[in-house]
């Protein structure tokens, strides 16, 4: 068996596994736009690519590996409910990680092309 991360370094490595997971991924692009969302939103939004059960399970663990943090979102009826905001120190690694799935999916037309 190899050495293990300890500390901060593991909970690093654990939120990178978790962000990359395709299913994950998809939720951590819709909230990088900034805005607050509710998972009823979320699915809505997603149209069908999530099944509601399925989308409450990823919020949750990407709200306990923090990559997501919980907050309150204004109703339209009044009142406040749950929902999700990408946390803001991670903003800058989401951005780094589209910029390379662009770069990579450019060199990869490239090489097809010849």
């Amino acid at each position: 068996m190899g050495r293990r991360p300890s500390g901060g370094a593991a909970m690093a490595w654990q939120r990178i596994q978790i962000m990359t997971a395709p299913r994950n991924w998809v939720i951590i692009k819709l909230l990088s736009d900034g805005k607050a969302r509710r998972p009823s939103d979320m699915v809505r939004e997603l149209k069908g690519e999530y099944k509601q059960a399925n989308l409450y399970t990823a919020a949750w663990k990407l709200a306990a590996a923090r990559v997501i943090t919980p907050t309150h979102v204004a109703k339209e009826s009044g009142g406040f409910v749950v929902g999700y905001r990408l946390n803001p120190k991670l903003k800058g690694v989401v951005a780094s990680l589209e910029k390379a799935e662009k770069n990579a999916a450019r060199r990869l037309r490239r090489v097809l092309r010849r």
